[in-house]
């Protein structure tokens, strides 16, 4: 008996080896679907786009597999795409909206392939329940945007003593705008002569903000700065200012809060005169934390916020582009 069996051994155990080398074993693969990375770099160099910070962190082409769509499709469409195409084949979906409304709406559909979901882009209010299925979380430091807007304020100082600025913003209550317009009323506390003239709302609506924006110009025709939340925002203001013969960038300072190409070409044609954007460079971070994920079990948000970047037309000083890195995580269950 014990003869036989080393004799089925013998035999099999050599072909079980062999089967190994001439069909190996494919690797387990995780796939990633990428949505609404939209920028293919940056205009300042080292710096790249989030999508290929992503790609350089999975380089591990064996282990990762990306799926990639069109990010010059809207949100919706990428979302129809991802229903129609992707369905529950995915292991991970990460997402980059560019706005608020986007993400909200990108997320709560991604929830419904239970899909768990990395986000690169703005806080947001999720309906109850949704919150704890983002496993990872890149925010802007709002706080710091305005902080560093300020600091480029003295930079762009024009020797007045007294700078009159008109803030178009978002006051709608949501994280984003309460910690940007907190971080503006601290940075004019913390120079004397910056007066905010007026704070008002706009809703993102070019027809409001070049109304708010004629009417703030003729209560106050010495403005020198203006902050805008969105492009809708910084063109209604714009029209208002060649209206009266004023050149934006020049000579009534622009700032915004928002990046998309559009008002990148508008620094690089002199009338905005810088934007203040989320550097995430978050790659190796997303490479890590997808690491340390076996799909199935429960888990808790990760925030991370990041350092922020900035363009200008303008030579801007070193130490106002480096930051600080504020990372904090949420452990897993």
């Amino acid at each position: 008996m014990k003869k036989s069996l080393f004799f089925i051994a013998a035999i099999i155990l050599p072909l079980a080896i062999t089967s190994c080398f001439l069909f190996p074993q494919k690797k387990s693969e995780k796939k990633i679907i990428t949505i609404g990375f939209t920028y293919s770099g940056r205009y300042s160099e080292p710096y790249m786009s989030n999508y290929e910070e992503i790609q350089k962190a999975f380089s591990d082409t064996s282990k990762y597999r990306f799926i990639e769509y069109d990010a010059k499709c809207d949100l919706k469409e990428q979302i129809n795409h991802l229903y129609t195409f992707v369905q529950r084949k995915a292991d991970f979906i990460i997402i980059d909206p560019v706005n608020e409304h986007g993400l909200k709406y990108g997320i709560e559909n991604c929830f419904n392939l239970d899909i768990p979901v990395i986000i690169c882009g703005n806080s947001v209010v999720l309906e109850p329940g949704h919150e704890n299925r983002i496993i990872y979380e890149v925010r802007p430091d709002f706080y710091k945007e305005a902080d560093l807007a300020a600091r480029c304020l003295e930079i762009y100082e024009k020797g007045k003593v007294d700078v009159e600025i008109l803030v178009l913003n978002d006051f709608a209550d949501t994280t984003s705008a309460r910690e940007r317009n907190r971080a503006i009323d601290e940075a004019m506390e913390r120079n004397e002569g910056w007066k905010i003239i007026s704070k008002r709302e706009t809703g993102g609506d070019y027809l409001t903000a070049k109304k708010l924006m004629e009417e703030a110009y003729q209560n106050c025709p010495g403005i020198d700065a203006v902050f805008v939340e969105s492009e809708n925002d910084y063109q209604g203001v714009i029209d208002v200012l060649f209206k009266y013969g004023k050149m934006p960038g020049e000579d009534v300072l622009i700032f915004a809060f928002e990046d998309n190409d559009n008002l990148r070409k508008m620094i690089l044609s002199g009338v905005l005169n810088f934007t203040v954007i989320n550097e995430r460079d978050a790659g190796e971070d997303i490479t890590n934390v997808i690491n340390r994920i076996t799909k199935g079990k429960s888990y808790k948000k990760i925030n991370l916020s990041e350092a922020n970047g900035l363009y200008s037309n303008k030579s801007i000083e070193e130490k106002v582009i480096s930051r600080e890195n504020n990372i904090l995580y949420r452990i897993f269950e």
